[in-house]
């Protein structure tokens, strides 16, 4: 696995639901984990996709210590980005989402070493984590002015 070798961090931009599931299936997510173990932290960014978000939510559960969080996306990216400890940058191509193994689903994989690469994407991986730390702080006062304002009412 080419994450045996990550020292601080492992930033991962999945490309689709599917490709959540496709590493539970072959569990990768097992191999992250362990990862966190070794105070390696573990961050994945899933495109939200509401028919599998309760079966996300519970597989997530499984792995405390991975911080997962869902982005908003009109059309999923179909390319995944994964950086390793801000120096190495993995781009994988999905050409067939629907297959559960990597080997069928798999288009080209680009892996860049150099830290000004991995810089920039580690902008905008950083960029879509605090949006959606931001989304879910609006969800949260939307939530309570709807009840604040059914209470006063």
């Amino acid at each position: 696995m080419l994450f045996k070798n990550t020292k601080k961090e492992l930033l991962i931009i999945l490309s689709s639901a599917n490709a959540f599931f496709r590493i539970e299936n072959n569990k990768d997510f097992v191999a992250l984990d362990k990862l966190t173990y070794q105070k390696i932290t573990v961050k994945v960014l899933v495109p939200e996709k509401k028919e599998f978000e309760n079966k996300i939510d519970q597989i997530k559960k499984k792995y405390s210590k991975i911080e997962f969080r869902k982005f908003n996306t009109h059309d999923e990216p179909f390319i995944g980005i994964i950086i390793i400890d801000r120096e190495k940058v993995l781009l994988i191509e999905i050409k067939d989402d629907i297959k559960n193994d990597y080997i069928n689903s798999l288009g080209l994989t680009i892996i860049i070493e150099g830290k000004s690469a991995a810089s920039s994407y580690y902008s905008i991986f950083d960029s879509l984590w605090k949006q959606t730390e931001l989304y879910h702080q609006l969800q949260s006062i939307d939530s309570y002015d709807r009840i604040f304002i059914n209470v006063k009412s």
